[in-house]
């Protein structure tokens, strides 16, 4: 099995999505990255939503990597071209512990937790 390991373009192209480099992404794709987020009854969707896996993001912590609850713009197939269609939310571990282009679901939540099942 190969694992992806993340390689943070964002020092030469100042972007970063998820998996893929781009040299401009804009706030408004961003906002229409996170609002394909799963909305949770009960809480503020502006604020916090759960990604394909289940895990808890939110909005403030976007590209953070040192939050519980960072997240990047990912690709959904990583050979297909980055249009929003692709493009999902995904906390920052789950993006970057694919296994073979597939997505593994490393983090996911226990009620308002996060909790790392991956290893």
């Amino acid at each position: 099995m190969i694992r992806h390991t993340e390689v943070d373009f964002g020092r030469f192209l100042g972007h970063v999505t998820g998996r893929v480099a781009t040299p401009m992404i804009t706030e408004g794709l961003i906002q229409a990255v996170w609002e394909k987020g799963q909305a949770v009854l009960g809480h503020d969707a502006e604020r916090c939503r759960k990604d394909q896996c289940g895990a808890w993001i939110s909005r403030e912590f976007y590209e953070d990597r040192e939050s519980d609850f960072g997240w990047v713009v990912d690709r959904i197939n990583v050979a297909e071209p980055d249009s929003l269609t692709n493009l999902r939310p995904l906390h920052w571990k789950n993006s970057a512990d694919r296994i073979d282009g597939r997505l593994t679901c490393c983090i996911t939540a226990i009620g308002a937790e996060n909790l790392d099942i991956g290893k």
